[in-house]
């Protein structure tokens, strides 16, 4: 069972940093460590991008204002044992390893692992800010294409807008599973795509 004790010696935020670091010491122990303004940039941007809303709100309730886990309980309207397994869910969350980083080291070193690990996503998304013709073929749903149309495309190989873009009238015509009402739901699609993000 997870062992959720409160860390009281040293004020938030560096009590909730010392918790999910050290989830074996007891508050016992006496623990009046200081963290550095990086380390609290990274519990920061945790608080803000790793957990809901709801679930930071608890946590601030129970390590920044003092409330027992029974008072959080009523503020929210449910049990104490609620409270206890979403504060428990939130750490465990925190202490992914991915997340420990922005703790352990700090916020630069934290965002530096994440630019990364996911630097494919980071460019992608840039590349799509850039142009939005860059974005994955499953983007076209949001604009009116239906899933039949999608695994039509799908089926083809194209991966990205641009290059169902590309395609010619007799090309289109020639997909496989492709009906007449499929080529004009991926023409009326298109034609969406093209006006929403201003390629008209």
């Amino acid at each position: 069972m997870e062992n959720l004790t409160r860390i009281n010696s040293s004020p938030y935020p560096h009590n909730l940093i010392s918790m999910i670091l050290y989830p074996e010491r007891k508050a016992a122990i006496e623990d009046t460590t200081v963290y550095s303004d990086d380390q609290i940039a990274g519990l920061n941007y945790l608080l803000e991008n790793a957990i809901t809303d709801r679930l930071k709100r608890m946590i601030l309730l129970w390590t920044r204002d003092g409330l027992s886990l029974l008072d959080i309980g009523e503020f929210f309207g449910v049990t104490r044992q609620n409270i206890f397994a979403r504060i428990s869910s939130a750490l465990r969350e925190l202490r992914k390893p991915e997340n420990l980083i922005f703790l352990r080291e700090g916020y630069k070193a934290g965002m530096r692992n994440y630019e990364t690990v996911h630097a494919d996503e980071i460019a992608l998304a840039k590349a799509i800010a850039e142009d939005p013709r860059e974005s994955p073929l499953q983007t076209l749903i949001d604009y009116g294409l239906t899933m039949r149309s999608y695994h039509v495309l799908s089926h083809a190989g194209l991966k990205t807008v641009r290059e169902v873009m590309r395609m010619g009238p007799y090309t289109m015509s020639k997909l496989s599973g492709c009906g007449a009402a499929g080529l004009r739901n991926i023409r009326s699609t298109l034609q969406e795509f093209r006006e929403v993000n201003g390629l008209v």
